[in-house]
């Protein structure tokens, strides 16, 4: 998955194999990131836009990160057209059939950035009376850190891609060992920092404890026990 470059981003995502196809409940955030996702890896244009995952964002001067309907920003750089962005919208619609519809409203010259605009409106959203399916976001700092750990107990991964996929038996067995045997957890502690950085402004780090490294660990455990209690034919959790 190398084509898949994040270094200019600061978080990983953590979501199940073929939850983009299972119907959840979703608010305004929520679609953000589905949208940047379906880009990403439905039309596999992501790269060629540039689109950073902060890229999508809900217009916060009248909708609310919770609100189920509203508004959308989606910041652009000027070589895509409102062909592109009506195609685009077009395609998701056809993706979320029933459960979300968005209306491209246009684009203009943003206020609060130096780019261009895309504004979209989520005109239904059907989704609320379903199950919510468990995700997770990380700092690429503690990513690593986890990815690291789970690797050095035996996961086949590469702990320092950005992207990738983990099997969740696999996984299992990792995460129920780290349960019974914390002191494994030990080396990736990370003790809270604070630094001088330019003009005097404080730089500070809240490391990363046990508490913190047992709860990304939970987070995986849920989304280990959905697919099972689900029974899905794909056992695998996905990143980037």
């Amino acid at each position: 998955m190398n084509w898949y470059k994040k270094t200019k981003y600061s978080s990983i995502s953590f979501w199940i194999e073929g939850s983009d196809k299972i119907s959840q409940p979703m608010h305004a955030l929520d679609v953000c990131g589905d949208i940047h996702k379906f880009i990403w890896y439905v039309l596999g244009i992501g790269e060629e836009m540039g689109l950073g995952y902060n890229d999508i964002e809900p217009d916060t001067s009248e909708t609310d990160y919770n609100d189920p309907l509203g508004r959308i920003n989606v910041y652009i750089n000027p070589n895509i057209k409102e062909k592109s962005m009506k195609y685009i919208v077009n395609q998701y619609n056809q993706h979320r059939l029933g459960d979300i519809k968005l209306d491209f409203l246009g684009i203009n010259k943003s206020g609060a950035r130096n780019s261009d605009v895309a504004r979209i409106k989520i005109s239904e959203n059907n989704t609320t009376q379903f199950e919510e399916i468990p995700e997770m976001n990380m700092a690429n700092g503690n990513a690593f850190a986890v990815f690291q750990m789970l690797a050095n107990e035996g996961l086949p991964i590469n702990p320092s891609e950005y992207a990738g996929e983990i099997n969740i038996d696999q996984l299992e067995i990792i995460i129920n060992k780290l349960g019974q045997e914390e002191y494994l957890m030990q080396p990736y502690i990370k003790e809270p920092t604070e630094e001088e950085g330019e003009g005097g402004a404080k730089m500070y780090d809240g490391g990363r404890d046990y508490d913190r490294l047992k709860g990304y660990l939970s987070g995986l455990e849920q989304m280990i026990n959905y697919v099972k209690t689900n029974n899905l034919p794909s056992r695998v959790i996905n990143y980037g």
